[in-house]
């Protein structure tokens, strides 16, 4: 139970409260008790901990879930070890159409960045807003990461195909 409070896993918490009721005849303001005392006990467990949570309840996470959360909580360590794991850097298309390069870039996080290129993630992608990673970082002041991806094969002049989309409609 400790695991599912800590982790914030409520469908799992939930599956062992109602099998502890009708095994153990357990009340409801036992049950209530004991997880404000779990609660207590806990402090934010650390994406590392979460993920090895979910894994002890038999949840299946693939390496490219791992590192879509550890990119989108800030967890650079995590998300090195994870890439170091050989998820498909390239497999991912997420909110409005970005890849990990695009999420990455908004971040400005240099290690995940030359990380990811290493793995031949591509470059040279654009998102639903018709923007590539190289673009994003000029946008957001990331120059010396712009040129990187620039020596790495960027283009920062690179126009969307005319069949591109936006959102998903025709334009």
């Amino acid at each position: 139970m400790k695991l599912c409070v800590g982790a914030n896993l409520p469908m799992a918490l939930r599956s062992l409260l109602t099998f502890a009721r009708r095994t153990y005849g357990i009340t409801p303001k036992t049950i209530w008790n004991l997880r404000a005392q779990i609660r207590g006990q806990f402090t934010n467990p650390s994406m590392v901990q979460v993920f090895r949570y979910l894994l002890e309840f038999g949840k299946s996470i693939s390496k490219e879930e791992m590192l879509y959360s550890a990119i989108l909580q800030h967890q650079t360590d995590l998300s090195l070890a994870v890439i170091k794991r050989g998820p498909d850097v390239n497999g991912g298309r997420f909110y409005s159409g970005q890849t990990y390069l695009h999420f990455v870039c908004q971040q400005g996080d240099v290690r995940i960045i030359q990380a990811l290129v290493e793995r031949g993630t591509e470059i040279n992608v654009f998102d639903d807003e018709r923007r590539t990673p190289v673009s994003i970082c000029m946008a957001l002041g990331f120059h010396d990461i712009a040129e990187q991806l620039i020596s790495k094969g960027g283009d920062p002049f690179l126009q969307p195909p005319a069949s591109a989309t936006l959102a998903g409609i025709d334009i």
